[in-house]
């Protein structure tokens, strides 16, 4: 019995070894969707690194606007022991 294997970006049948696995989740494309799949995880993670920094500016500000609030030196509960 034959398998049929479909591309997860096009839905194109193809043969498993024409496939390429791409992301965490493990779809399969074929050549002719690698690139949008390529360009889309490229765009996708340099999002990712600008919302990154963008989060850690604003929490050492959130921090620092409340940790001053707390007597004897206290902790604010995503802090660490350092």
């Amino acid at each position: 019995m034959a398998v049929i294997h479909l591309c997860d970006g096009c839905k194109t049948t193809t043969d498993k070894k024409d496939l390429v696995p791409k992301g965490i989740m493990g779809n399969d494309y074929c050549s002719e969707c690698l690139e949008t799949i390529d360009a889309f995880l490229a765009e996708r993670d340099e999002l990712h690194d600008k919302v990154q920094k963008q989060w850690g500016k604003g929490i050492d500000a959130l921090r620092k606007k409340y940790h001053s609030s707390l007597k004897f030196e206290g902790k604010l509960p995503d802090e660490y022991e350092s």
